[in-house]
């Protein structure tokens, strides 16, 4: 059995959205430039392009250049509303994971108010990613468990790489 014991509070949200900030600056940042290549040759370079087209190319440049820091700006603001709200979201509530062959536990307790137990198998689960510090076992796109390295208190990470290549084939990502 190979066990985890770590926290739910704001340190594993950060670990989580620095990674997936990642993502989202790669897909804006692809957007920006295709704006901005329309826009100078919407704009500046088709020699004769009609007047609403060198506009529409103003737009796409100027548009190109704002919509990242943008979007980018009200997703910071929405992550820390939402951490706001989670109550859950704290040095009190303690987080177990544990892992064998064939299922994982994961006990959540937040002092005498809150305690839940889920016990799963790894289907259940819809891929992992090992990062150099952390796991992060995705339930859904957007909705994860975040496990530091760190937390390891029993077993070892290689038996547990060992077992998630398994269950996960080429849905266990390592990224470093």
């Amino acid at each position: 059995m190979i066990e985890f014991q770590t926290k739910m509070n704001n340190e594993a949200v950060k670990s989580l959205t620095k990674m997936e900030k990642k993502k989202v600056m790669k897909f804006l940042i692809g957007f920006a430039v295709l704006f901005i290549v329309f826009g100078v040759l919407f704009a500046f370079i088709l020699p004769n392009a009609s007047e609403d087209l060198k506009q529409l190319g103003i737009f796409l440049l100027v548009f190109g250049v704002i919509y990242p820091p943008i979007v980018f700006f009200i997703a910071n603001a929405a992550q820390k509303k939402t951490n706001k709200s989670m109550k859950l979201l704290s040095e009190d509530t303690e987080v177990t994971y544990k892992f064998d062959d064939d299922k994982v536990w994961i006990i959540q307790q937040k002092g005498e108010d809150f305690k839940a137990t889920t016990e799963a198998a790894y289907r259940y689960f819809f891929q992992v990613i090992k990062t150099k510090t952390h796991y992060f076992l995705y339930i859904a796109n957007t909705q994860c468990h975040v496990i530091p390295k760190d937390s390891l208190v029993s077993g070892n990470l290689e038996d547990l790489d060992q077992i998630l290549r398994r269950h996960f084939g080429t849905k266990f990502i390592e990224k470093n």
